[in-house]
């Protein structure tokens, strides 16, 4: 364990390490905030699915579990559930 701390070194001895390094604790409140927000929406959208699409997709759309996890798949270009749906409700 020893060693792999020693690599840690290399931060404080490399001073372009050094400031991405910093950059990067800086802007870590910053992409909390972010994640806040992003986390906030895709609550709405989990939630207005399951309003919408919870009735005629159970499998898809039953919990907001469920419902988030499908509209993450979505989101990943992993939206193989989506073409179905597309069936029924053309606009979605």
């Amino acid at each position: 364990m020893l060693r792999a701390l020693r690599n840690l070194r290399a931060v404080s001895v490399a001073l372009r390490l050094r400031r991405v390094v910093e950059g990067f604790i800086t802007a870590l409140p910053g992409m909390g905030s972010v994640f806040l927000l992003m986390s906030i929406i895709s609550y709405i959208g989990g939630v207005i699915a399951i309003k919408i699409f919870g009735a005629d997709f159970p499998q898809w759309f039953r919990s907001l579990v469920q419902s988030g996890y499908t509209l993450f798949q979505v989101m990943a270009l992993e939206g193989w559930s989506m073409d179905i749906v597309l069936e029924v409700y053309p606009y979605a």
